[in-house]
């Protein structure tokens, strides 16, 4: 997968995240689409180096979803409970 479908993918999962998730939310929007991009693009790299299936498949739509969603997890119990 290219880059910049990743970039895209961790956007719209940022998005999505932030419109599904419950309670108030202690982030801005940009940064929920920005924590999604990188984790997009974390999970594209490490699935290339990795080097386990067909590039431009599935394996790398379904890891950039699940690498955005993670990174985006880690945030939200990273900050605790809002005040």
């Amino acid at each position: 997968m290219h880059i910049v479908l990743a970039i895209l993918i961790g956007g719209v999962t940022g998005l999505i995240f932030r419109l599904i998730a419950p309670g108030h939310q202690p982030r801005n929007v940009i940064t929920s689409v920005a924590i999604g991009v990188v984790g997009a693009v974390i999970a594209e790299y490490a699935i290339h180096q990795i080097d386990c299936c067909i590039q431009n498949g599935p394996v790398d739509l379904i890891g950039a979803i699940l690498g955005s969603l993670i990174l985006l997890n880690i945030d939200r119990f990273a900050r605790g409970k809002p005040q």
